[in-house]
């Protein structure tokens, strides 16, 4: 089962370099991949919404309102990386243009803050650390990103990482055409509103 050794040392084959034995190795490979591995792993998991590190909470708004503009504060998860979608984001009560101008909701802090009922219903992402979790296509598009991230640090090769960027973009497009990369509903409920006009 891979580890993330393996992936770091799947990035080092990308790059031409041999692999190492372990993160805590005394070479330079080793602990320029320690620098950038939980980095690199966070900020790919928050690039986009991968199923494997999308989880769904119903929260419960919290005793004190935010001071003004909205009526409802809702406390993120501990384990929220990124909040992905607000059931209720897509449509108002009467399917009318955003009211006041407002957005449905932001993210402020460690809440959400909204004028939408609770109990909130939201997807998001966590961390998940483990490669033998990762979708097959995350593990290899993590790969490029650590060789992308290293190589001018180990290779000094501009035209090397010009090449692994590109990998990388087309990776992510490949992810995304088989669903490993999910995407939130956007069909708006039906409505009194809409059901008159049909």
């Amino acid at each position: 089962m891979p580890s993330q050794v393996d992936i770091v040392n799947h990035a080092l084959a990308l790059l031409g370099e041999p692999k190492i034995t372990g993160l805590e190795e005394e070479s330079e490979a080793a602990r320029t991949a320690k620098a950038v591995f939980g980095l690199t792993l966070e900020a790919e998991l928050q690039a986009n919404a991968w199923g494997f590190a999308t989880k769904r909470a119903q929260i419960a708004a919290a005793a004190i309102p935010p001071a003004w503009g909205y009526d409802y504060s809702y406390p993120l998860p501990a384990d929220c990386l990124t909040l992905q979608f607000v059931d209720g984001q897509q449509y108002s009560q009467d399917l009318s243009v955003l009211t006041e101008g407002k957005e449905r909701y932001r993210v402020e802090g460690q809440s959400i803050v909204t004028d939408i009922e609770g109990p909130l219903q939201i997807t998001y992402t966590v961390m998940v650390t483990d490669p033998n979790k990762w979708d097959a296509g995350f593990r290899f598009a993590m790969a490029l990103k650590l060789a992308d991230s290293m190589c001018i640090a180990i290779t000094q090769n501009t035209t090397k990482k010009q090449f692994l960027a590109a990998q990388y973009e087309d990776a992510i497009r490949r992810a995304m055409q088989r669903t490993a990369i999910q995407s939130p509903p956007t069909v708006p409920r039906t409505t009194s509103w809409l059901e008159s006009r049909l």
